[in-house]
């Protein structure tokens, strides 16, 4: 019996032992998923301590041996150690660490450093962790202090939140931060907030960087909680996995969630097809109409609760609102204005009407704010509410907008005697000046919507009945944010135009260098000079003339502009202008002169290496440039050709292989789809190239798709393809009746029907080169030939198909 009891004790003690393991282990795993490894600190007792305190079981090492030395060397009234090498793990300096512990802040208080300077303090504590340096810790960052010193930083960590009521630091954190760490839930679906995100696939932008700064003030780590849409961030309220929440703020999420006032206000309007009555958007509120939303959003809330008459279909993505759009099974799409302007591309004709929805004060303004859980208690929200108001008052909100790029597209609301809000665009109120030589299509565009926002516009052209009709009857724009018509300082002389604030060279690049000439005459003293060109050596051509400290480079991507005829030009589309400096870094003067551009209306980058963006523009003008001005083709046509894409493609492929020779780190990974959905997105139009040649005016070939074989050359590398449309176009005689499709990497039963098709006599117009398949250069003309009779039977075939159905009708 008593063998059987012993054995029974033994066994209930093992199951328990199991049981207590199985449980601490559950215990670790939740606090490390929680963050709680992150941020190792230890308070030591206020007086100097006379026994050392045993490291919990998380810590490791180093942390251990950081403890008990400067424990023991320093007795410390406070020791508070941070291990942060999570935050630097991949990181060049500790590639290859045998140890996981390679960086720490460290906060030591100790009467020790009593009439000792800074560095001597640092050096006192580094001098204690020789052999831990030497076992692989990489970094320590030191904050050494005397309890005198420490005392008055202790003063400061008291915070006034509201009536007057004083709360400590410490006990927001416990509110705000439980788990040690500040976990802030991120709406993902919201573009203009989240612009991208980093190495380490994190979310980036303006709502990121703002739970940050929360979190510094707070004195705790980050982790950020991202959610794909604000419904489920929202409705993540009482799951406790996270402690703020940057979201919309709506009535209906108020009953749970606390928050601040807004930080930013975003504009959302409609979008309605071509085919539609509606006009304003008070007309939209009307029987029979059917608005498409996202879900869950808050303009979504909004519509809800606010649309009486019309119905909202409300679905789980803004990809599937547009799809009802399109579709016919809505008559209007409501989204935030930004999103609109790329949507409008997907529907032909369509219009974003003007003006916004929602409140009377400011129509419909998407008002994001800082919330947490009402159950956090009142300290907490009231914490938040003061932070907020007091980052939108420094300008801190002010400057993560020009940081990100999204200046102009958000409203900061500005409480005041008169509660006026601002846009985050120039830095007065008053307009700037702005001259444009070169009024081109594009010069145009930038021209009307300068003027547009209020701006003194000055426009030189060499075009004589272009000039005289801006001077007489204004500047008529079409396109898909409208039809206007504005007025316009417009001469044929560039001596005409007082000096501006903005210089913008729209020029061809033939023609960049001398109007780089002309441009420091026309600039005030602090203005800026920008080059929006075409192809490469732009960078080049301005330098000639233009102080690298006054110039800056420009793309214009995906519009689709052309001349209607003198005094009027289209733009098919409206995606985006990158801007950048023609240094490497962006600097606080582009972001100022991206926030002007964004305030009259263009979505605009501010591009850290403007090199990349001008290769990849490049790209895209090579792919459709070139095939689309020999062939005559619209970049939709060229596209739908299987054998013009070829050609293209190859254009594309070669020019994508010169760059990533020349070190250019492409922001694409698969070169076919890139372009493919640049041409998606300006299917109806000719490339300017194409227009230049159908007009037979002399066009950009030589800094577009004859620019790519000499780069080539550079690299030891050849560009055969490019080669030979550029020649083909450089030829005399080659013009808008001429079809050109080159054959280059066929497969052996391409060549084969290739060669039905063209019947080439012997084959003498193809060789095998390495495995390709690829033009003669004494073929070209007998090639040009046939393919135009290709074109004329297929073109008479189309005509008598359109002829025999009139018939039959």
């Amino acid at each position: 019996m008593q063998v059987t009891s012993r054995g029974s004790c033994a066994a209930l003690l093992t199951a328990g032992l199991a049981s207590a393991v199985l449980i601490w282990w559950s215990w670790r795993a939740r606090r490390k998923a929680e963050g709680d490894e992150a941020v190792q600190a230890v308070s030591v007792p206020k007086q100097p301590v006379s026994r050392r305190a045993e490291p919990g079981p998380t810590r490791g090492p180093i942390a251990t041996a950081i403890h008990t030395k400067v424990s023991s060397a320093l007795q410390p009234s406070e020791l508070r150690i941070h291990d942060d090498s999570a935050a630097h793990r991949g990181h060049a300096g500790v590639a290859g660490a045998q140890i996981p512990e390679t960086h720490f802040k460290v906060e030591v208080v100790s009467a020790a450093f009593e009439g000792i300077r800074k560095l001597e303090r640092q050096r006192k504590v580094q001098d204690l962790l020789k052999e831990e340096f030497a076992a692989g810790l990489h970094a320590l960052e030191l904050t050494c202090r005397t309890p005198a010193e420490h005392a008055k930083v202790r003063e400061r960590d008291w915070t006034h939140v509201k009536d007057g009521v004083m709360v400590t630091v410490d006990e927001l954190r416990r509110q705000l931060a439980p788990t040690g760490v500040l976990r802030a839930g991120i709406n993902l679906a919201n573009f203009l907030l989240v612009t991208g995100q980093s190495a380490r696939g994190a979310p980036e932008g303006v709502s990121p960087d703002l739970a940050a700064e929360i979190a510094k003030r707070l004195g705790t780590a980050l982790r950020l909680v991202p959610f794909p849409n604000p419904k489920d961030l929202g409705d993540a309220v009482d799951e406790g996995c996270w402690d703020i929440a940057l979201i919309g703020a709506e009535p209906q999420r108020e009953e749970k969630i606390a928050f601040s006032k807004p930080y930013v206000e975003i504009p959302a309007t409609y979008l309605v097809p071509s085919n539609s009555k509606l006009r304003s958007i008070e007309e939209v509120d009307s029987p029979t109409v059917r608005i498409a939303c996202m879900g869950g959003t808050a303009f979504g809330l909004w519509l809800d609760k606010n649309i009486c008459r019309a119905s909202v279909i409300k679905v789980d993505s803004m990809d599937a609102a547009l799809k009802l759009l399109v579709d016919g099974q809505a008559d209007v799409l409501a989204n935030l204005r930004e999103r609109l302007l790329s949507d409008v591309l997907h529907v032909p004709g369509g219009r974003i009407l003007e003006g916004h929805f929602m409140t009377a004060a400011l129509p419909q303004l998407v008002k994001q704010a800082v919330g947490t859980s009402k159950r956090r208690g009142t300290h907490a929200a009231a914490f938040l509410a003061e932070t907020v108001e007091e980052l939108k008052a420094n300008g801190f909100v002010e400057s993560l907008i020009a940081k990100h790029g999204v200046g102009g597209k958000l409203v900061v609301p500005i409480e005041g005697p008169e509660t006026k809000r601002r846009r985050t665009d120039v830095a007065s109120d008053g307009k700037g000046s702005i001259a444009i030589l070169g009024c081109g299509a594009m010069g145009c565009v930038y021209a009307a919507f300068f003027a547009r926002a209020g701006h003194e516009v000055w426009v030189v052209d060499v075009w004589p009945e272009h000039i005289s009709k801006m001077r007489e009857e204004g500047l008529r724009l079409q396109g898909p944010t409208g039809d206007f018509t504005v007025r316009v300082n417009a001469t044929l002389s560039a001596y005409d135009v007082p000096r501006s604030d903005l210089v913008i060279i729209a020029t061809k690049m033939r023609d960049l260098e001398s109007a780089a000439q002309l441009a420091p005459k026309l600039t005030k003293e602090d203005g800026v000079i920008l080059s929006i060109q075409n192809g490469l050596g732009a960078a080049e051509r301005l330098l000639k003339h233009v102080d690298a400290g006054r110039g800056m480079l420009g793309i214009a991507s995906n519009f689709g502009a052309c001349m209607r005829g003198p005094g009027h030009a289209e733009h098919k589309s409206m995606n985006r202008i990158i801007l950048g400096e023609l240094g490497e870094k962006a600097t606080e003067r582009l972001q100022k002169v991206s926030c002007i551009w964004s305030s009259v209306g263009f979505n605009v980058e501010a591009a850290s290496d403007i090199q990349q963006k001008i290769w990849e523009k490049l790209i895209c003008n090579v792919f459709v440039g070139g095939t689309c001005a020999i062939t005559d083709f619209k970049v939709g046509e060229m596209v739908d050709n299987p054998f013009a894409k070829q050609v293209a493609v190859a254009c594309a492929k070669e020019a994508y292989e010169v760059g990533k020779s020349k070190g250019i780190k492409f922001g694409f990974e698969d070169l076919e789809e890139f372009v493919d959905k640049f041409a998606s997105t300006v299917r109806d139009t000719y490339p300017s190239m194409a227009q230049d040649h159908r007009k037979r005016q002399t066009s950009e070939v030589d800094v577009i798709n004859g620019a790519i074989p000499p780069e080539a050359a550079k690299q030891g590398l050849a560009a055969p393809v490019n080669d030979t449309v550029a020649s083909l176009l450089r030829e005399q005689g080659l013009g808008c009746d001429n079809m050109t499709l080159l054959v280059v990497e066929l497969q052996p039963s391409q060549r084969s029907q290739m060669r039905q098709l063209w019947t080439f006599p012997h084959g003498s117009a193809v060789h095998r080169a390495g495995g390709k398949v690829t033009m003669t250069p004494s073929s070209r003309r007998r090639v040009v030939m046939q393919l135009q009779n290709v074109k004329r039977s297929s073109r008479a075939k189309v005509k008598n198909a359109g002829r025999s159905k009139m018939r039959s009708s």
